[in-house]
């Protein structure tokens, strides 16, 4: 409305962008923080000396689901896997967590050292619980699916589960050296032999 006061068409105009610029950083599907906000969060702790652990939650046998059900269907179970983590948070570390998704079916869960395992234990818990219900009532009964692997092999795949690695740094300054400690963390929980659903393991070296 003429007369405008410049300074606040200014303010506003900022916040319109602001507000913008952080609409794009989420990802469309789950409306989660993408990689940028996650490399944010934890810079931030580090710099302000805040303890915290780092959970790289990933989701075994995803892409046979995808393969043999749609991407519609698989859309669905990201989208549950994302209210999973950020209920399991809140509920057990209060106001103190962050969720991001890195992309597909990968996920980051921050939070403090002590709520941790306490959160990926009722994440893995719940996810077993509900994960069968997005197969049909064959699949579920014989415990998997068959499909094409990578290598274009005819495989069975066991329903999905979640493999969550955590890393507590305690020492580690370089966010880049955090996500490759939890990166190599869940290709040893992955290869497990013994494990049968899903899976969350912590590593207290760094």
């Amino acid at each position: 409305t003429k007369p405008f006061d410049v300074r606040e068409l200014r303010a506003r105009i900022n916040r319109i962008l602001k507000r913008k610029s952080a609409d794009t950083a989420l990802n469309p599907l789950t409306r989660l923080p993408g990689s940028p906000a996650i490399e944010e969060d934890v810079t931030r702790r580090i710099a302000d000396d805040e303890p915290f652990a780092f959970c790289y939650v990933d989701a075994d046998n995803f892409k046979a689901y995808n393969d043999v059900y749609g991407y519609a269907k698989g859309d669905e179970v990201i989208k549950r896997i994302a209210l999973l983590l950020s209920e399991k948070a809140k509920a057990v570390a209060g106001h103190d967590y962050f969720v991001g998704h890195v992309g597909g079916d990968d996920f980051v869960l921050i939070s403090s050292p002590e709520a941790s395992e306490t959160v990926a234990r009722a994440v893995t818990e719940e996810f077993d619980r509900f994960i069968p219900e997005f197969y049909n009532e064959v699949d579920r009964k014989r415990g998997f699916i068959t499909t094409m692997d990578r290598k274009n092999k005819t495989r069975d795949f066991p329903i999905m589960s979640l493999t969550l690695a955590i890393v507590a740094p305690h020492t580690q300054r370089h966010y880049a050296k955090i996500v490759e400690s939890a990166a190599e963390l869940k290709r040893y929980a992955k290869e497990l032999a013994s494990r049968r659903g899903s899976i969350f393991v912590r590593d207290r070296r760094i």
